[in-house]
């Protein structure tokens, strides 16, 4: 009856951790660890999907302003969008204002896509210790056999601390001197890496324009 009564205390909390964990993931937006906040879009611009796009990454790393120009690249090529990285005209550094207004007329782009990364967020809270059973096998001499007991172990606490890297991104159209159309932050809560960071923000970016209309859909 003991080792039910310890069983059936272990399972429920068990569940409960279960629990907690469901409540984090819903509590930082479902499944996924990134998402669109800040999003606003101009309401009077009514022109067609822009289909020849200059992707602008202001990335002081070479090396990373290519992986996420050429990354955001690909993706809009499978909406049907003819886009260039600004790194093939501009390889030394990334492009000025002036600079991009050049290419804009040299080679008729219709819109720009300007991606710059903003400071990093973190936020610390201290998770407390909890309560668990740990099993232990005993012998009854009385009656020759082996049972098992449980004893109640005291975890402690410790401090955790989230990382929430975030990008600020813009859609300018060329049109009338130019003039931002539709801009968004990027959240990745805790990235694991810097090649996920910009798969999950190339992931919102592209689909996002598409829906708002502003490239066409896939």
């Amino acid at each position: 009856m003991n080792n039910d009564w310890y069983s059936l205390r272990r399972s429920m909390r068990q569940m409960a951790g279960a629990l907690a964990i469901c409540a984090q993931v819903v509590f930082y937006g479902g499944c996924t660890s990134s998402r669109l906040t800040d999003e606003w879009r101009d309401p009077s611009f009514h022109a067609p999907p822009m289909r020849n796009v200059l992707v602008v990454c202001m990335k002081k790393n070479p090396t990373r302003r290519r992986l996420w120009e050429d990354g955001i690249v690909a993706e809009l090529s499978h909406h049907g969008v003819v886009a260039a990285p600004s790194y093939r005209s501009f390889p030394n550094a990334i492009p000025d204002t002036d600079e991009i207004s050049a290419a804009i007329r040299q080679e008729d782009y219709d819109g720009v896509l300007m991606v710059n990364r903003l400071p990093t967020e973190t936020s610390s809270r201290y998770i407390s210790g909890s309560v668990r059973s740990v099993p232990a096998t005993r012998y009854d001499r009385l009656t020759r056999s082996y049972y098992t007991v449980y004893r109640q172990v005291q975890d402690s606490g410790y401090v955790e601390t989230d990382k929430l890297v975030r990008h600020e991104i813009e859609m300018w159209a060329t049109e009338d001197e130019g003039r931002m159309i539709w801009a968004g932050t990027g959240e990745i809560l805790d990235p694991s890496s810097g090649e996920q960071i910009r798969d999950e923000i190339t992931g919102l970016i592209v689909p996002e324009l598409a829906s708002q209309g502003l490239i066409p859909e896939q």
